[in-house]
């Protein structure tokens, strides 16, 4: 028999010798807290990578989808000969607006000299032809004046005040067909330059040095003048928009803030 002594010896020697086993625990919580922490500091940065992104994009969307490019009125008419005029809500220094018409035969229909066909002003009530207090606008005009024949069947005009007004007689020699629908386009863009189409051909174009400012679409009367609309033309659909012509006017609907 080993005396008490030998005893607590060997006990002691029992406990020296076991594992440490307090450190690896404790370097293994250090090392995820660092990896979480790491984890958590990459993630935060990605994040705040991707808000940015987000804020960058969405603003992109809105200043180039909504604000500066956008259908501001798309609307199917009733296809009768009642004169229709719209107000855009704001004035439009770039941008464009179609009309599809039937029935249509301007040498053959014209009750008067003048008839404003389609138009765009930029207020209701105003006078043109240069000075100040005037209007800008853009016109498609037929009547007794433009019957062909040196002529032309139509005219097209425009003002930018105070600059004055620039006119051309065209269409001479076109073969009107009452079974056809047409569309009538014009466009002013942010250079001064203005475009106006049949059929989506390009018929004239002028450019002046600063923009026209548009805000009121006229079919069958320009709101001013008080010229009846041509007779018989039936009037189906009217698109205006800001910016860029959209793709597919047919279905466009409007889509501005």
């Amino acid at each position: 028999m080993w005396d008490d002594g030998r005893v607590l010896l060997l006990l002691l020697a029992c406990v020296t010798n076991l594992p440490d086993t307090g450190t690896a625990p404790d370097s293994e919580a250090e090392a995820d807290a660092d990896a979480d922490a790491d984890s958590d500091t990459d993630a935060d940065a990605d994040g705040d990578t991707d808000a940015d992104s987000d804020a960058d994009g969405d603003a992109d969307t809105d200043a180039d989808g909504d604000a500066d490019n956008c259908v501001m009125l798309a609307e199917d008419l009733p296809g009768n000969n009642d004169v229709v005029e719209r107000d855009l809500g704001s004035v439009v220094s770039a941008g464009g607006a179609q009309l599809w018409l039937k029935n249509f035969d301007p040498p053959n229909q014209s009750s008067s000299d003048k008839h404003h066909v389609f138009a765009g002003r930029t207020v209701e009530d105003a006078g043109d032809g240069g000075g100040p207090g005037q209007t800008d606008f853009w016109r498609f005009r037929t009547g007794q004046n433009y019957g062909g024949g040196g002529d032309g069947t139509m005219k097209i005009l425009t003002s930018k005040e105070p600059n004055g007004q620039e006119e051309d007689r065209l269409l001479d020699d076109y073969a009107w067909d009452t079974s056809a629908t047409y569309t009538l386009r014009a466009e002013w863009g942010a250079d001064g330059n203005t475009r106006y189409a049949l059929d989506g051909s390009e018929i004239w174009s002028f450019a002046w040095d600063v923009p026209l400012d548009i805000r009121y679409i006229y079919v069958g009367n320009d709101g001013y003048h008080g010229y009846a609309t041509t007779p018989d033309a039936q009037y189906v659909r009217l698109v205006a928009w800001r910016g860029d012509k959209p793709e597919h006017l047919d279905s466009a609907v409007a889509d501005c803030p």
